[in-house]
């Protein structure tokens, strides 16, 4: 799930000459392409191959763990993030995600913090991909992120910049949050106005390569359950897919909500209509513009608030994209198929 360009590069060329790269790109490349095959025997062959490649990096990477020189090294959190993804998929094999992965990574940072190292080169490029496996990490198991974004070297202002830096601030302010949902301050009026006003800050002055160069709104009457968002650059609709989950998030924590009575009623009505727009358009950009990164964030949304889908069309066709990225990413779907399809019927 890796659209950096700068992280791919710099892996497949220090890969030939790095054991650690070369292991993990052929553990998750190979369990990889073991979704992809229709022969059992060959598939299962595969899946072997990336057990055994994945063995041969852990090999490598526990004696780094007591290398201070070793364990900040680009290498080291490139391959933590690597085999994240590995984790990630051979979750519904194996029937559990132990995160073990995340763990290489928050210890690579935290001694990076420590030593007050520059975040550049490769070392920042995985970087970037790590505190997206965190956040991720974070919503499903309902916690704070534990990468501290305010130490992480990007221009977190407004000012002009290019695509892709506006689409790390916004990744840095879903982590914001995401803190702020789990944390201690989550009743907090006065930070989540503060995230608020950011988040529109954002969505305001972001550059205009994020507006959608075509852009058709949903249309039930003719079968079609969410709109038409394509977007050109990966930058782009990796940043939207970010910034349309932090508003998802920041709907379902607003300490302004009523809690009894019937402006709770009125409350629930308005916040599921917002809820639908937001999960509608992550819907919408994961069929019509197909990032891996931004389709696995219409994922996770659909597994929070996918329940709220009323509509039995609507329902149909958010387990199509599911059922489109578990077969175009290789992106395990199905068990959220499950338990959405089990939602959908308690509800009904």
């Amino acid at each position: 799930m890796v659209t950096d360009p700068n992280f791919t590069n710099e892996a497949l060329q220090r890969a030939p000459s790095c054991p650690l790269l070369l292991y993990s790109l052929l553990a998750v490349s190979s369990s990889h392409k073991s979704r992809f095959l229709d022969d059992p025997d060959i598939a299962q062959n595969y899946a072997r191959y990336g057990e055994e490649y994945h063995e041969k990096c852990i090999s490598l990477l526990l004696p780094m763990l007591n290398d201070s020189e070793s364990i900040t090294d680009g290498a080291f959190l490139a391959c933590s993030t690597i085999l994240r993804w590995y984790e990630e998929l051979s979750a519904p094999i194996h029937g559990r995600d132990d995160a073990r992965h995340l763990l290489g990574g928050y210890a690579s940072v935290a001694e990076s913090f420590r030593q007050d190292l520059p975040w550049e080169g490769f070392r920042r490029a995985a970087l970037w991909i790590h505190l997206r496996q965190d956040i991720f990490n974070a919503v499903i198991n309902q916690r704070v992120p534990k990468t501290n974004v305010n130490r992480l070297g990007i221009d977190r202002s407004c000012s002009p910049a290019d695509e892709t830096t506006w689409a790390k601030r916004v990744l840095c302010l879903e982590a914001e949050v995401v803190e702020y949902c789990f944390g201690h301050e989550g009743s907090s009026i006065q930070n989540y106005g503060t995230l608020e006003a950011r988040l529109e800050d954002w969505d305001r002055q972001k550059p205009q390569t994020f507006t959608p160069v075509f852009y058709q709104e949903r249309d039930p009457s003719r079968g079609v359950s969410f709109p038409t968002v394509s977007v050109l650059l990966d930058s782009c609709v990796f940043g939207l897919s970010h910034y349309y989950f932090a508003m998802l998030m920041m709907l379902v924590h607003d300490p302004h909500m009523p809690k009894i009575g019937t402006q709770y009623l009125e409350h629930q009505k308005e916040i599921r209509i917002k809820i639908l727009h937001f999960l509608r358009l992550l819907c919408g950009l994961a069929s019509s513009s197909p990032v891996p990164p931004a389709r696995g964030m219409t994922c996770l949304a659909l597994s929070l608030f996918g329940s709220w889908i009323a509509d039995q069309e609507e329902r149909d066709a958010a387990i199509g994209i599911l059922r489109k990225v578990d077969q175009e990413d290789a992106w395990p779907t199905s068990s959220l198929q499950r338990d959405l399809r089990a939602q959908w019927e308690s509800r009904d």
